[in-house]
C-alpha cells in the first residue's frame, strides 16, 4: 500500500536560472499602478525534458514572459526561467507514465517556485502585487511537445552533463495570453 502513495520521483533540487526586469526609459511608468491583472500579458515556454541515464535523473523546465503596455514596445518586460531536477527511485517509472512525467508533472511542480519569484520581483520593484496565474500544464504539454521525444543523456556523472547553449534545453513552445 505505501508505494502506491509514495511518488516514484525525488525533487532533488531546482534553480531560477533566468530572470530579466527591463523597464522603458520613460518617465510617465513612474506614476503608472500596472497591479491591475488586466495591465499584463504573459508567455509560457516549456522546455525539452532531459534524462540522465546513469544518475536516473529527469531534467524539465519552463520560461515565462510577463509584459505591461504594449507587446511591440512594453513599458515593462520581464523574462525569467527555471530549471529542476527530479531522481527516480525504487523500480522506476513505467515506460507508458514516464512522458507524461516528464512532459506535465515536472513543469507544474517547478511553476509555483518561478511565480514566486516573479511576484517578488516585480513587487520588489515597485510594481505592487502581480501574480501570474495558475496554468493547466496537462494542457500546455500536449500542445508544446506532442512531437516531442526526451532527450536521453548518456554520461558518467550530472556534475559532467552541460546544458548550456544545448538546444535540448530550450522553450519548445510558446503560448501567449492576456491575463
Amino acid at each position: 500500500m505505501r508505494s502506491l502513495i509514495i511518488s516514484s520521483l525525488k525533487f532533488l533540487s531546482y534553480k531560477i536560472d533566468k530572470m530579466s526586469l527591463e523597464i522603458a526609459d520613460n518617465t510617465s511608468i513612474l506614476m503608472k499602478n500596472y497591479n491591475s491583472e488586466d495591465e499584463w500579458s504573459f508567455s509560457v515556454g516549456i522546455r525539452h525534458p532531459l534524462y540522465i541515464v546513469s544518475e536516473r535523473i529527469y531534467i524539465g523546465g519552463l520560461d515565462i514572459c510577463l509584459f505591461a503596455g504594449e507587446k511591440e514596445s512594453p513599458d515593462v518586460s520581464l523574462h525569467a526561467g527555471i530549471a529542476g531536477a527530479f531522481k527516480v527511485v525504487g523500480d522506476g517509472i513505467p515506460a507508458d507514465k514516464e512522458e507524461k512525467i516528464a512532459k506535465n508533472q515536472i513543469p507544474a511542480l517547478l511553476s509555483p517556485y518561478l511565480r514566486a519569484g516573479i511576484t517578488g520581483v516585480l513587487a520588489l520593484s515597485g510594481f505592487g502585487s502581480v501574480v501570474p496565474p495558475l496554468l493547466n500544464f496537462n494542457k500546455l504539454a500536449e500542445e508544446q511537445l506532442k512531437d516531442v521525444e526526451i532527450v536521453r543523456i548518456v554520461q558518467e556523472s550530472v556534475d559532467e552533463s552541460k546544458t548550456e547553449g544545448s538546444s535540448a534545453f530550450q522553450p519548445i513552445g510558446s503560448d501567449e495570453w492576456h491575463v
